[in-house]
């Protein structure tokens, strides 16, 4: 196993259904950028306003992201932990990239 596909032990005995995918069950978050004069308490919640209106169009079970657990101080982490996001590994996909936690929010819709 490489290290851009760890898989914490707690997720290995139930791996088949875990990771079964029929193209339509995930929807992968990528790349959502906030400009700075709305982030934190003076956006007053912009960043979740765009994130669950985002959501409400979708169909997927659940929804994936990779995050830099050391952003922010772990802040950012927090953040999606307090929107539903679990922690469920760690992928490196590149060499030089930072060690990303991967998340997961099942179900889509909370």
């Amino acid at each position: 196993m490489t290290r851009s596909q760890r898989v914490p032990t707690a997720h290995r005995s139930s791996s088949k259904d875990f990771t079964r995918e029929t193209g339509s069950r995930t929807f992968a978050v990528q790349e959502v950028l906030v400009r700075e004069a709305y982030r934190g308490t003076a956006g007053a919640g912009t960043s979740r306003l765009l994130h669950e209106t985002l959501f409400a169009e979708r169909d997927e079970e659940r929804a994936t992201l990779l995050v830099d657990p050391t952003r922010s101080g772990g802040r950012l982490k927090a953040v999606y932990e307090s929107w539903g996001y679990r922690n469920i590994g760690e992928q490196q996909p590149f060499e030089d990239s930072p060690v990303f936690a991967t998340m997961v929010r099942d179900p889509l819709h909370q």
